[in-house]
């Protein structure tokens, strides 16, 4: 396959223009506080936490984790997992955030002692999701011509528009779906877009698998940064590099 799918639902209202998906504006002064520099455990966010996941190591900042670990998974041995796990970091430069995004709703909230976030800072949450088969997942599920399929399969009377490197799927139940190639065709991803009214926090979501990786991630980042999608899939992918045991970030 020479295209990676991101698929696209928007359900568009008309209404007046609003403040960025997922702002949280800062008060006055906010940056001259003091930064979080740990966990409610009083445990620094850049000390790092032991993982086995699906049988391989890693050794993840704290800081990262979605959520931070509660007191009781500080011990001496690893927490183990073949389901995955949850993190997070900021974009456009992958720096951990100082906010425990668990329990934060919205992806551009405001850090004590840091900057207001804008168009282009915003937190990623992401889930790490090992493919295998002594594992919950299958290289299968992301495939991006098998999620056209289904889709095709599902909707009935939809009509394929390409223009450049997008290609508009205009279903009769919905207003409508974006397909969008990959230019580089290094992972394929199909990832859902909704927009409801004026809702605060309207989001992006969805699988990407770089294929050859034994692990496939699912991303989750405001709907205004779509067009930031790939480059939040490579920088998820480089800070997993860095993390596991004994592998080469790229």
């Amino acid at each position: 396959m020479r295209f990676i799918v991101a698929l696209c639902l928007l359900i568009v209202f008309s209404g007046p223009a609003r403040a960025l998906d997922g702002l949280v504006e800062c008060p006055e002064g906010n940056e001259a506080l003091a930064r979080v520099t740990a966990t409610t455990y009083r445990v620094s966010l850049s000390d790092t936490y032991a993982m086995e996941i699906a049988g391989q190591p890693f050794e993840v900042p704290i800081g990262y984790l979605r959520p931070w670990p509660p007191r009781q998974f500080y011990r001496n041995q690893p927490f183990r997992s073949r389901k995955g796990f949850q993190f997070s970091f900021w974009m456009p430069d992958g720096r951990m955030p100082e906010v425990d995004t668990w329990f934060t709703v919205m992806n551009r909230p405001c850090e004590a002692g840091r900057e207001q976030a804008n168009e282009e800072r915003f937190i990623v949450d992401v889930t790490y999701k090992p493919i295998g088969p002594n594992t919950d997942f299958d290289k299968a599920d992301f495939n991006g011509e098998f999620a056209l399929s289904n889709l095709q399969n599902v909707l009935d009377n939809i009509d394929l528009i390409q223009s450049g490197d997008m290609i508009e799927v205009r279903p009769k139940n919905f207003q409508v779906y974006w397909i969008i190639n990959s230019p580089d065709a290094s992972f394929d991803a199909a990832v859902a877009c909704v927009k409801v009214g004026k809702a605060p926090n309207q989001l992006c979501t969805g699988d990407v698998w770089f294929r050859g990786d034994d692990y496939a991630l699912y991303l989750v980042m405001p709907r205004d940064s779509i067009d930031a999608y790939s480059d939040a899939a490579k920088l998820a992918r480089r800070l997993i590099g860095e993390w596991r045991q004994g592998a080469v970030a790229e």
